[in-house]
């Protein structure tokens, strides 16, 4: 039996401003309208296998691609995965705000494990400038009850804008919790925000 992953990303509002990754073209969010803002994408990977296991093959390098998002206030947006074992995620948030004033950038990312298994969140983010973090955690991660969460901010503040592009690519870690038992009919979740300044 093939197993497969469904990756959904959806904007929060009408004005949400979907970011493409360098060399992708990027989603023209004025020809879309808001009942087709939720966007299914099946991940590129499908599993054959006789047993559940709990390790992936994929790494922070081919971490599977979710579709970028704006990541300041004025493009908030939301993007999810689901799955059952360990996995890789990168996401693109991009400055979506020129204007003379501050406008932070900003991901929420909440891992909710399922009953009777617990997945760790790690996300990695270059706040000081856009290259690819694989190595050092970012934030702080909270946890309540099943659900694991970090928030992390970057970019300007103060009054005025600083006249840099803070567009950054996040990279998600989800890791089984040792011992635990993956099955793919317990599934755990990822929600991610952005632009919650």
């Amino acid at each position: 039996m093939t197993w497969r992953f469904a990756i959904a990303a959806a904007g929060l509002a009408a004005g949400c401003a979907q970011a493409g990754h360098p060399g992708q073209a990027p989603i023209d969010a004025a020809t879309t309208t808001d009942a087709a803002r939720h966007t299914a994408v099946d991940a590129p990977q499908s599993i054959d296998a006789p047993a559940a296991t709990c390790a992936t093959s994929a790494t922070c390098a081919t971490a599977t691609m979710l579709p970028g998002i704006g990541g300041d206030e004025q493009g908030a947006c939301s993007s999810s995965a689901t799955g059952y074992k360990a996995a890789w995620y990168s996401i693109r948030l991009t400055e979506t705000d020129s204007g003379p004033f501050a406008d932070p950038m900003s991901i929420q990312a909440t891992l909710t494990s399922p009953p009777g298994a617990t997945f760790d969140l790690l996300v990695y983010v270059n706040t000081g400038s856009d290259q690819l973090d694989c190595t050092t955690p970012t934030g702080t991660v909270t946890t309540n009850g099943a659900s694991e969460t970090t928030n992390i901010k970057w970019g300007e503040s103060g009054t005025f804008a600083n006249g840099v592009d803070d567009s950054r690519t996040v990279s998600i870690q989800i890791s089984p919790r040792a011992g635990a038992s993956c099955s793919p009919n317990a599934t755990w979740s990822l929600a991610i925000l952005s632009g919650i300044d």
